[in-house]
């Protein structure tokens, strides 16, 4: 998505009338920058006890870019009658953002003292695993199973089990909290515990 964003924005914008809007890019991204965003930053995250540290550094790292695009986008094709080159300006407070804000960002972490020496963000997804391992079972649904006739949240189901799926007469339904368990069901459902899996089964 956000390749598509900048692959648009490319089509849509025409380098030689940036220098045009330099001015107008350059004093607006300053006041976002200095004022606007650390305002709304410190306004909404003052309520939750954040560090100010913390919240200077969030203020900072808040990169303009493609929701503003978007929009701007939305005025261009549109035909949205404006007295500035309204995409072009965000165009430049973009790249302006990114560039300055962008840049600078280890810098201002290094400043705030809100870098762990101790671990590293250089990971891929492949890096983080489950602390543990999600299995998915089957459960047939007999005539006196204590869950016939129920519906899911009536049935006394511990919370960290999920019935993902129930089979039904060659049917697959996505269950939820209304669906009402009958007999012959086959109930498919994940959870760490399997003891408590099994209970699920027991009269």
């Amino acid at each position: 998505m956000q390749i598509m964003l900048f692959f648009l924005l490319g089509l849509l914008a025409f380098p030689s009338q940036i220098p045009g809007v330099m001015v107008k890019g350059i004093l607006i991204s300053i006041f976002m920058i200095v004022i606007a965003r650390p305002i709304a930053t410190f306004s909404i995250l003052s309520w939750f006890k954040i560090p100010i540290k913390q919240q200077i550094f969030i203020s900072w790292v808040g990169l303009r870019g493609a929701a503003s695009i978007v929009f701007a986008i939305f005025a261009v094709t549109y035909g949205v009658p404006i007295e500035n080159d309204i995409f072009h300006i965000i165009f430049f407070i973009a790249l302006f953002s990114v560039a300055v804000q962008g840049t600078l960002l280890p810098a201002m972490a290094r400043k705030l003292d809100l870098i762990d020496n101790n671990s590293s963000i250089l990971k891929t997804f492949n890096d983080y695993t489950e602390d543990k391992s999600t299995k998915l079972i089957e459960v047939s649904v007999t005539e006196d199973c204590r869950l016939v006739n129920k519906s899911i949240m009536d049935a006394d189901i511990p919370e960290d089990i999920l019935i993902v799926m129930i089979k039904r007469n060659g049917d697959v339904l996505v269950p939820n909290g209304s669906t009402v368990i009958r007999s012959e069901d086959v109930l498919v459902i994940t959870g760490n515990n399997l003891d408590e899996l099994d209970n699920l089964s027991e009269k």
